[in-house]
């Protein structure tokens, strides 16, 4: 089996087991970053106000905005994505 494979069945079983969402995206960062380079994953949750908030984040540099930033949907460029629902990724090597 490729080694890929092993992490997404590694991963499977982290999600399977409860783990708490910074573990989990933990290990993203530091499993998957050889197949998709990055240096910066998040999770960002929008409540019924249309307002977001930076829930989780792991990077391998230091960041201005930390976990519990919040803005409004419309002032951020995720808003394009509530509207067209595909996965994002931003190039800026």
């Amino acid at each position: 089996m490729s080694n890929f494979n092993n992490k997404l069945i590694k991963l499977y079983e982290i999600l399977n087991v409860g783990e708490s969402i910074e573990e989990t995206l933990e290990y993203i960062f530091e499993s998957f970053n050889e197949f998709i380079p990055y240096d910066r994953i998040s999770i960002a949750l929008l409540d019924n106000m249309s307002n977001i908030y930076s829930y989780a984040l792991k990077t391998d540099y230091d960041v201005a905005l930390k976990t519990g930033y919040s803005l409004n949907l419309l002032k951020t460029s995720l808003a394009d994505l509530t509207q067209n629902r595909k996965p994002r990724i931003i190039d800026s090597y």
